[in-house]
């Protein structure tokens, strides 16, 4: 990877974020955290990431807020790939219609998932460039 992408993670739990920014540390990644979607908001527009991996149930502003605030701005495009304990179809629909590029439920997730979830979707978007 000649420029480091870099991931914004969005997550409360910490020992989840944690895990997270291990597994993407450990590839080479420039990581971001923020605790709620609030404060990724802020980081978006101080420095957009490549990537946001977004929880849904967060405090402050959850990820359906987030996902809304970024709708119409200069940071919509960034692709977003949520992670969440919610498996509900309607859920899935709805994450996905305001813009989520993917989305994995936290209790079938694998660290290798998570990995090829996030290399593929930054692998899209090179061909793009």
């Amino acid at each position: 990877m000649a420029d480091p992408r870099h991931i914004l993670i969005v997550e409360d739990e910490q020992p989840i974020a944690n895990m997270l920014h291990d597994i993407f540390l450990e590839r080479g990644y420039v990581l971001t955290h923020a605790h709620d979607g609030a404060e990724a908001l802020e980081q978006v527009k101080s420095n957009p990431p490549d990537l946001i991996l977004l929880d849904i149930m967060m405090p402050k502003m959850d990820g359906r807020e987030l996902l809304d605030a970024l709708k119409g701005t200069d940071y919509e495009s960034i692709p977003v790939i949520i992670l969440t304990n919610n498996d509900q179809m309607e859920v899935i629909a709805e994450m996905l219609g305001k813009g989520a590029h993917d989305y994995i439920v936290k209790a079938d997730m694998t660290p290798h998932s998570i990995v090829r979830a996030v290399e593929q979707r930054l692998e899209s978007l090179a061909d793009e460039e």
